[in-house]
């Protein structure tokens, strides 16, 4: 079984095997990602929104 040792690059496919696929699905780092997996490639797709972005998302809608 092969075990994940590096961080993933995420918004980039890179070669992974299924067992890697889970692994990564499993990772609490990546708990807010988006993941796919398609001909023996992974892919997480990470939310850009940060949390000081959605505090400023509320003060205009609250200034609205």
């Amino acid at each position: 079984m092969t075990v994940l040792t590096v961080p993933i690059k995420s918004d980039t496919w890179i070669k992974a095997s299924w067992e890697e696929f889970i692994q990564a699905a499993e990772n609490p780092d990546y708990e807010k990602g988006k993941f796919y997996y398609y001909q023996d490639h992974l892919r997480i797709e990470m939310s850009p929104v940060s949390r000081d972005h959605a505090g400023d998302h509320g003060l205009v809608n609250g200034a609205l």
